[in-house]
């Protein structure tokens, strides 16, 4: 026991004396510490005096100047973001990220004489569109360059080729990002060359990251990619890349994170999937296509799949459920068809499954979507299997903590699903453009934390008193209306309604109101007021204080009066609708300007008189004039060629005096004059038809699939009355699928021929041999086939045709023609014929009489 004793006090003893000899060799390294070399202090310190503190430089909450701690007098290895080598005192890392820098980066800063640097971070500062110096690449050493932004990157031009010249890089990052959602897109201000891609991917082998997002590539991306056998992060994010993706990218063996998304012409397959090492694929927006392979089975590491807005197709694999550590698949607006395998909700980790804008089938028990215990949103809208809801009572403590919940268009019948009263943390509804029936749930309104509740278009009943929101205190978003047998009741007394005041869109379409809702006029935040088809007469002068209103849409109802002027006081109104009214007097002169970014402006189908606004501010937005059916009279204003966003105008069914306005054809993007869907209408199912009614006004209603022709013009400027029915023929599929194929018909009103026309007589001749490309999209009303059917065009603006097709008057007329024209309609479906007895035709103007 002694002998025992005594070896451990000695090995006790041994043990104190190596810690005190370790103790003492670190300090005598601590003591050997080289200090900042002075000529790199004083580099340092003149690269800071080329810059000033700016609060507004960062966009990071975390930002602060570090530059603040460069002091003269003291070591510069001790600054805040300086790191020094501990051997030779050489300043080795630079991180001044978000610290607040604004300035103009010096061509020939002090910066690049720190020839020993290993990482330069100079990310989230403000360098007012400098250039990225080419003395870039004499930091040799550089492992780690990152000067991305939380922004816009504020470099801008042309990345300099030195940076492929850095050989030791390990990451290289040039991004803009966001922290969150903006009201804008960002701006690509750096572009790379091809060849200085394909020199870096060739010269930097041990690259690990490149981050490259919102940087213009615009080019195909090299092979050379997959050489970096130790990438293990590829991002370009929106690089204008074209092309076909090297497909061997996906087989490299470190690779983690994969982001292509928003490069709409990149094209690529799915591999047979080999590697394990997968976390991220990010696809979103682009032209990558074909089906899922079962071997997506193998990205067993897989956490985030998005392939959104993309060119699949085809079923989804059963092997799906494979992904045991899925959190998200976002499979959003693709072709996907065919049932949802049972294994998808097996995926026990799967947090957001986005399925919308697809065509699977099938019938499917919603309850199913219940055993996804982690799930927190779920997107089924707009596909073609029907939903049904068993309706059973669900335990509360074993839902799952869904906040995002969006069913619209999911042929979903019977009652509102009652479980859904014990979402307690749902904040998105969207229920619209259903078949729900019955009284509208009290319990929808006790969901305290909704800020988006549409009901639109579905077949619910009752009435919706004020005072019933009053506990939706967070709600931004209301929609009632559309196809419902609703009737929406403020009372009598509002004022001790506590109403959630920060809604922006409202949407209380064919809701039976009677007046104007006065509670609207204390929505300090209110951006989309949609009214339609209910009976209001007048409308406040109130309404025209809202500055923050973007979209006005009141079409459809019984107004009366004239179109105040102060309406020009909404200078951010993106889409003003108040056709089919009864307005009168003339249209305020500063509608054509009062707005750079109103896109919408619909007033047909009142009665109108005067000339129509003849001031149109250059680089405006205006996309969509409708004018229509009213008394208008004067000429075209040739101010309209400064709207060179202009997609359709429609004068039809007015008194214009005018020759034919061919100076339309300066305008590049006019197209034939199918109306666009507002946003309104996108949220509903379409029961009001487009068409004419009792008195010739065309309703605002489903959307309709725009047909696009080749022409230099497009224009409504006639009006004709509706042909008599002709015997139909067959359409032959041409470039779609029969599931894809859908119909409508239009008239021609004019034909416009290059070389111009030829005249004998009173009568004009169109030249032989004319030739029209006709291109058509898919609609989502329709299925079928027929063909496009042309009546006779004319050349004058505002006569009278007789019944033979002749016009009186001494104008020139294009003799009675009917050109048959079989077009079918899917993703790129195009069809060429000749049409009979003309040449060339640069523009043919349409407008819609019939759709079946």
């Amino acid at each position: 026991m002694m002998r025992s004793l005594c070896f451990i006090a000695l090995s006790i003893q041994f043990l104190l004396l190596a810690t005190n000899c370790l103790s003492l060799n670190d300090s005598t390294t601590t003591h050997h510490h080289y200090e900042c070399h002075q000529h790199e202090s004083n580099a340092l310190l003149n690269f800071k005096q080329s810059f000033i503190i700016s609060k507004y430089a960062s966009y990071s909450p975390f930002s602060y100047p570090k530059t603040v701690s460069w002091i003269p007098t003291t070591d510069c290895c001790s600054w805040d973001g300086i790191e020094c080598d501990e051997l030779t005192g050489h300043v080795i890392s630079i991180d001044l990220s978000s610290s607040l820098l604004y300035g103009f980066m010096d061509p020939n800063s002090t910066l690049f004489s720190l020839v020993h640097l290993q990482s330069l971070d100079l990310s989230d500062n403000d360098f007012n569109h400098s250039q990225i110096p080419a003395r870039i690449g004499d930091l040799s050493q550089l492992r780690h360059l990152n000067l991305s932004h939380g922004n816009e990157n504020t470099f801008s031009g042309e990345v300099p080729p030195q940076v492929s010249q850095l050989s030791n890089l390990l990451s290289l990052d040039l991004r803009s990002y966001t922290l969150e959602s903006r009201p804008y897109e960002l701006i690509n201000n750096l572009q790379l060359k091809a060849s200085t891609l394909t020199s870096l991917t060739q010269n930097t082998t041990r690259l690990e990251h490149l981050r490259l997002n919102f940087v213009t590539i615009s080019s195909s991306l090299p092979y050379t990619l997959t050489n970096l056998t130790s990438l293990q992060m590829l991002s370009l994010f929106n690089c204008e890349l074209h092309g076909e993706f090297p497909l061997g990218i996906f087989h490299l063996p470190n690779l983690t994170d994969l982001d292509l998304g928003e490069n709409q012409n990149l094209r690529g397959l799915l591999p047979n999937f080999l590697s394990k090492t997968l976390v991220t694929i990010y696809l979103p927006s682009t032209s990558f296509y074909g089906t899922l392979p079962t071997s997506i089975e193998n990205l067993t590491s897989l956490n985030w799949f998005e392939i959104s807005s993309c060119n699949f197709y085809g079923v989804i694999p059963s092997s799906i459920g494979n992904l045991t550590q899925l959190a998200l698949l976002d499979l959003t607006n693709n072709s996907f068809d065919g049932e949802i395998p049972g294994s998808l909700f097996e995926l026990e980790n799967l947090v957001n499954l986005f399925l919308d804008y697809n065509f699977f089938e099938g019938h499917l028990a919603l309850d199913m979507f219940l055993k996804l215990k982690m799930l927190n949103g779920l997107d089924l809208s707009h596909s073609k299997f029907s939903l049904f809801s068993q309706n059973r009572a669900v335990n509360a403590t074993i839902l799952p903590p869904i906040q995002w919940l969006a069913l619209a268009s999911c042929n979903l019948a019977g009652k509102v699903p009652t479980w859904i009263m014990n979402l307690t943390t749902l904040n998105h509804l969207d229920l619209q453009e259903n078949n729900l029936q019955g009284e509208i749930p009290y319990f929808l309104f006790t969901l305290e934390n909704l800020t988006v509740l549409s009901l639109v278009d579905n077949m619910l009943e009752g009435q919706i008193e004020l005072d019933m929101l009053s506990k939706l205190k967070k709600l931004t978003s209301l929609g009632l209306g559309g196809g419902n047998k609703l009737s929406f009741h403020e009372g009598n007394n509002t004022s001790n309604v506590t109403f959630p005041s920060q809604i922006q869109l409202l949407q209380l379409s064919s809701c039976n109101l009677v007046h104007f809702p006065n509670f609207i006029q204390h929505l300090q935040e209110l951006t989309d007021l949609y009214l339609s088809n209910n009976s209001i007469k007048t409308i406040p002068s109130w309404l025209w204080n809202k500055t923050t209103l973007q979209s006005l849409v009141i079409s459809n109802n019984l107004l009366i009066g004239e179109i105040s002027p102060s309406i020009c006081n909404l200078q951010s109104l993106v889409e003003l609708g108040l056709s089919y009214n009864n307005l009168v007097g003339m249209i305020p002169s500063c509608l054509g300007s009062f707005s750079r970014s109103l896109r919408i402006l619909r007033l047909g189908g009142n009665k109108l008189v005067g000339i129509i606004p003849q001031t149109y501010v250059k680089r405006n937005a205006l996309q969509v004039i409708d004018f229509s059916y009213n008394k208008l009279y004067g000429q075209l204003p040739r101010a309209l060629v400064n709207c060179r966003m202009l997609e359709f105008i429609d004068v039809r069914h007015n008194h214009f005096n005018d020759s034919f306005p061919f100076w339309l054809g300066s305008l590049p993007k006019l197209k034939p004059p199918l109306p666009l869907p507002t946003a309104e209408q996108k949220n509903r199912k379409g029961k009001e038809k487009r068409g004419r009614t009792g008195e010739g006004r065309e309703e605002e209603g489903r959307e309709v699939a725009p047909v696009g022709i080749t022409a230099t013009v497009a224009a409504v400027v006639s009006s004709r009355g509706r042909p008599e029915p002709r015997e139909r023929e067959p359409c032959k599929e041409k470039e779609a699928s029969p599931s894809r194929v859908a119909v409508i018909t239009v008239e021609v009103f004019i034909v416009v021929v290059h070389g111009g026309l030829q005249t004998e007589g009173r009568r004009a001749v169109l030249p032989r041999a004319a030739t029209g490309r006709f291109v058509a999209v898919k609609p989502s009303h329709h299925r079928g086939r027929s063909c496009l059917r042309f009546a006779p065009p004319d050349l004058s603006l505002g006569e009278k045709q007789n019944a033979r097709g002749e016009r009186s008057g001494r104008r020139e007329v294009l003799p009675p023609l009917e050109l048959r024209c079989c077009c079918c309609y899917g993703r790129r479906a195009s069809a060429t014929k000749k049409l009979q007895g003309g040449t060339s035709a640069a523009a043919l103007f349409l407008s819609p009489f019939g759709c079946t």
